[in-house]
């Protein structure tokens, strides 16, 4: 038989009852802390990812400001072509004239 009495178990039985609280009690609060950190790491990733498409937004908005830089470049080049085209008509006419 043991050598514990009634008390003694009870207190025993208390004691390690209290042990169990206390580890649930810290697995709790070390499920929380790790959920908060979750949050505050999606936080972080959702702010990065803010600042990554503002970047993006602003190249985007560079490119446009350059396609029309181009478009407006590609006019003025059709328009020296349609200039020299006509120069050139006008040299030769003016060449055909002198050989007649």
């Amino acid at each position: 038989m043991s050598d514990l009495t009634h008390d003694d178990q009870m207190g025993r039985d208390q004691n390690l009852n209290a042990k169990k609280g206390k580890n649930n009690k810290e697995k709790s609060v070390d499920l929380l802390n790790a959920m908060e950190n979750q949050v505050v790491c999606r936080e972080i990733v959702v702010a990065k990812m803010k600042e990554r498409l503002e970047i993006f937004k602003q190249k985007m908005d560079e490119v446009d400001d350059l396609g029309g830089q181009i478009g407006d470049l590609s006019q003025d080049v059709m328009a020296q072509r349609q200039s020299l085209e006509e120069f050139q008509a006008m040299v030769m006419n003016s060449i055909k004239v002198l050989r007649a």
